[in-house]
């Protein structure tokens, strides 16, 4: 069975973010921020919490292996493909927020 390039995409970006978080540990401060308020850290969190998103990005690629968990009522309206792309989407957006952690961790040191 051949991968569609959007579940492969998923993949790499989940890889990546494991990645990041790794490269970025040697680096970052004791605590780094995890909630904003106008651009500006609000609350921070140990070092270690940044291997959090790569494990809310893997959440996402396992729980959207397939698309029989869904209700029936959401199955019908999203393709294949379409659902394939929305895990993608979420991966990215995660993975964002990941390095936006990271960059705002190290600009506050």
């Amino acid at each position: 069975m051949k991968l569609q390039i959007s579940k492969k995409l998923s993949y790499t970006i989940c890889i990546l973010g494991w990645l990041a978080a790794a490269v970025s540990i040697a680096f970052l401060p004791d605590s780094i921020p995890i909630s904003f308020t106008d651009g500006v850290p609000s609350k921070f969190s140990g070092s270690f919490s940044i291997f959090m998103w790569p494990l809310v990005q893997t959440i996402v690629v396992l729980l959207g292996k397939n698309k029989k968990m869904l209700p029936e009522q959401i199955k019908n309206v999203f393709s294949e493909s379409q659902y394939n792309w929305a895990v993608f989407g979420m991966n990215c957006f995660v993975f964002v927020m990941e390095l936006l952690v990271i960059y705002s961790s190290l600009r506050f040191i």
